[in-house]
């Protein structure tokens, strides 16, 4: 999933216009005005999506990437990335017998009976030992990782997210725009 924060031509040539004779001035302020919308979009993803599952905004922030704006290139991607999250990182609790995790704030939380915490290598997490067959599981040795879903996911399942972070990505670059242009004009003027 991935939301292009860009300039056109015509948003262009009004800051050149406003910025008459400012020519470096005016591409800084455009990329500037681009980047900071770009962050308050991985702001907004984050925290509509927090409102969903039951991750902190931080943690979700951290599949979040932004390619910003520099030199000449005048737009920004945020990008989701969509790789499953470590079951540890979601609301979970220790049961008489294994680990409840609670993965959405609208559903129920998951019982896994034979799951428990460790510290594996040198990470610490919620395993489970490795299924050979139905209900019917390995020794001690392979334990796998128990792991939540993407925010890709719930990305998608969230109604209106994509539209509400395009249109307030929009008001925002034009505030940003107006801002820059003004900080620039009073920096030139005194």
């Amino acid at each position: 999933m991935t939301v292009t924060i860009e300039v056109n031509q015509a948003q262009v040539d009004s800051v050149k216009a406003l910025l008459n004779g400012i020519e470096r001035d005016a591409v800084a302020a455009l990329r500037r005005s681009i980047n900071r919308t770009a962050i308050g979009a991985k702001t907004l993803t984050a925290k509509e999506l927090g409102k969903t599952m039951t991750l902190k905004s931080s943690r979700i922030k951290k599949n979040i990437t932004i390619n910003k704006a520099v030199g000449k290139k005048l737009y920004a991607v945020v990008t989701l990335k969509g790789t499953s999250i470590r079951a540890i990182d979601f609301t979970n609790r220790a049961l008489k017998s294994g680990i409840s995790i609670k993965k959405w704030k609208s559903r129920k939380p998951q019982k896994f009976k034979h799951a428990f915490y460790a510290n594996i290598g040198n990470r610490y997490g919620i395993f489970t030992r490795a299924e050979i067959s139905q209900n019917m599981f390995a020794g001690r040795i392979p334990t796998v990782e128990l792991l939540g879903p993407p925010i890709t996911l719930a990305y998608e399942k969230t109604p209106g997210l994509s539209k509400q972070v395009e249109t307030d990505s929009a008001d925002r670059l034009l505030r940003e725009m107006d801002a820059q242009v003004n900080f620039i004009l009073s920096k030139h003027n005194g």
